[in-house]
C-alpha cells in the first residue's frame, strides 16, 4: 500500500512538472512562453527572441526596435522615433538626433548643457545664478520667489498666497488667496 501511495506522488509530480506553470493564450491557443512567443496575436518559437517588434519576435542582445522596424544593434542603445542611435555620443530631442558634444539635456528640441543653461518654456537661458524658472523666467530660488508665474525677491517669504509671496512664521494665507496675521482667524 505504501508503494502505490509513493507511485501516486510520483506521477502526480511528473504531471505537474510537464504542465507549463505559466501557460498563457495567443489569439484562443494556449502556449508555454518558455518555448513560444505571441507577438500581435501571431504564435512563433521562441528560440533566442525575447521581445516583440510589432508581429516580428527578435532578440533584444543583438536587434533594436524602433517603430516597429528592427536594426542590428551594433552600438545602438537607443531609438529617436525611427533611427536607432548609441546615447552615449548622441541625443535625441523631440526627434531630432544630433550629437552629443557636452550636451545632457533637452529644451524642446534644442539639445543643452544642463550646467550652464537653463531650459524655461523652451527657451535656453545662459544658467548663471538661475537654479528655477517662474513661467518663461529664470530665477535664482534662492534671492527670489515665485509666486503663480509672479516674480519678487524673497527676503523672508516662503510661500505664496496666490500671487503674493508671504512668511508662514507672521502670516497665513486664508481662503480666496486673504492674507491675515498667524494668530488670527481666516
Amino acid at each position: 500500500m505504501r508503494t502505490g501511495l509513493g507511485i501516486g506522488f510520483s506521477l502526480l509530480a511528473l504531471v505537474l512538472a510537464a504542465a507549463p506553470a505559466t501557460a498563457q493564450t495567443c489569439n484562443g491557443t494556449t502556449y508555454n512562453p518558455s518555448t513560444q512567443i505571441c507577438c500581435n496575436n501571431t504564435l512563433f518559437n521562441r528560440g533566442s527572441n525575447n521581445a516583440c517588434c510589432g508581429a516580428q519576435p527578435y532578440n533584444t542582445s543583438t536587434q533594436i526596435c524602433c517603430n516597429s522596424t528592427l536594426f542590428n544593434l551594433g552600438s545602438n542603445n537607443a531609438c529617436c522615433g525611427s533611427t536607432p542611435y548609441n546615447a552615449s555620443t548622441q541625443i535625441c530631442c523631440n526627434g531630432v538626433l544630433t550629437n552629443r558634444g557636452s550636451n545632457n539635456a533637452c529644451c524642446g528640441s534644442q539639445p543643452y548643457n544642463a550646467s550652464t543653461q537653463i531650459c524655461c518654456n523652451n527657451t535656453l537661458f545662459n544658467r548663471g545664478s538661475s537654479n528655477a524658472c517662474c513661467g518663461a523666467a529664470p530665477y535664482n530660488a534662492s534671492t527670489q520667489i515665485c509666486c503663480g508665474g509672479v516674480l519678487s525677491n524673497r527676503g523672508s517669504n516662503n510661500a505664496c498666497c496666490g500671487t503674493t509671496p508671504y512668511n508662514t512664521s507672521s502670516s497665513q494665507c486664508c481662503p480666496g488667496n486673504v492674507l491675515r496675521p498667524v494668530f488670527s482667524s481666516c
